[in-house]
């Protein structure tokens, strides 16, 4: 997978409900609101006094703070805004130009052509990247589509979960494929775009749009089976491009494959599949029942020694095995959270088969991704 193109810088997606308004951290932003309207964008700033805009729905400070902890970023760092030339919801992200250079260098590789139109890229798009005016350095800002938090409790059938481990998996093989490793996996961030959940709020301003979803998919991902949904891995890890490679792909400062890499010691790779492995166990597995059936390869994806894991290729060849030998019944089957009983259980039992019932006369497929 190879690029002749000059690269472009991606990040990772941010979701942000709001800001507390008036204070120090949105001076950046009010500083360079008419320049970005200059370069085609319109800022959400909250007003001087604190309230949020007439235009949108007013967040409180708890509520904002929440959300850009959710996402690994303070208020200075990220806004809300809409993009003027079709009003699609994007958010801002102000980067120092010398501190995210080496892993935003092995995203620029992501989305080089022809990688950014691949099927399996699950790597988030960047709309734009600004060099801010002086006298700010090199500090650039990106513009990342505005997505929000994907999470296994929002998943209601064991399709769904398929579709959103497969995703998953492919979008890390991709990853690994280029010889970028993610480092990160442990924590199982992953986004998702809501266009397909929320058509009619596509040309709606990024703030308003934003608040009206939930920052978890609760309500969102019951129905992804009616609107399949595109997920997103939120990368966090530090990469570096190494531009003297033969393969001139890119890779993390650990992830260059050593004579002790091959034996299974320290390889970046191994550790992406043993903490992918982990967080799926905690987040699945664990709270839910009705994926038993991915517990043996789980097993085998966090073996203590890295030498006994299988690669990435060879865990979406056993996802997919495991995948195909299941009941179309079973797909559609409800994930139950292993804390729910007695009469909470019977009414959404009795709530999941109607909705499956009227699934299935709509001829909408059980794995939401395969329609």
């Amino acid at each position: 997978m190879t690029s002749n193109g000059s690269p472009i810088a991606v990040s990772p997606p941010r979701q942000l409900t709001g800001l507390s308004g008036g204070r120090q951290q949105d001076g950046f932003w009010r500083e360079h609101e008419d320049w970005l309207r200059e370069k085609g964008y319109k800022l959400h700033l909250p007003l001087e006094n604190g309230h949020s805009p007439p235009s949108s729905p007013r967040l409180g400070r708890r509520r904002s703070e929440r959300a850009a902890q959710t996402n690994g970023t303070t208020h200075e760092d990220a806004i809300p805004a809409t993009r003027l030339s079709d009003g699609r919801a994007v958010v801002l992200r102000k980067v120092p130009g010398h501190a995210d250079a080496p892993r935003l260098a092995a995203q620029q590789y992501l989305a080089t052509w022809p990688l950014v139109s691949h099927p399996k890229n699950h790597a988030v798009p960047l709309l734009d990247a600004l060099d801010v005016p002086q006298p700010h350095g090199r500090t650039r800002v990106l513009v990342v589509p505005a997505m929000q938090r994907a999470a296994a409790p929002g998943l209601q059938t064991v399709g769904e979960a398929l579709d959103f481990l497969g995703q998953v998996l492919e979008g890390l093989q991709f990853m690994h494929g280029c010889n970028i490793a993610h480092r990160h996996c442990a924590d199982l961030r992953v986004m998702a775009d809501p266009d397909p959940l929320f058509p009619h709020t596509r040309r709606r301003s990024a703030h308003a749009r934003q608040a009206s979803e939930s920052t978890s998919t609760g309500s969102t991902s019951a129905r992804s089976t009616l609107r399949p949904v595109r997920y997103y891995l939120a990368d966090g890890g530090e990469h570096k491009y190494e531009h003297g490679s033969r393969f001139r792909r890119a890779a993390s400062a650990l992830s260059v494959r050593s004579a002790a890499a091959t034996v299974g010691i320290d390889d970046p790779y191994a550790t992406d599949v043993r903490d992918l492995g982990d967080a799926i166990g905690r987040t699945f597995l664990d709270k839910l029942d009705g994926l038993d059936f991915l517990e043996p390869l789980i097993e085998e994806m966090t073996q203590q020694s890295p030498a006994a894991r299988p690669d990435i290729d060879m865990v979406v060849l056993k996802f997919r095995k495991l995948q195909r030998k299941l009941h179309w019944w079973t797909l559609r089957a409800r994930l139950v959270p292993k804390d729910e009983h007695g009469l909470l259980r019977f009414r959404h039992d009795t709530t999941h088969f109607f909705r499956t019932l009227g699934y299935i006369i709509i001829r909408r497929p059980a794995i939401p991704s395969f329609g």
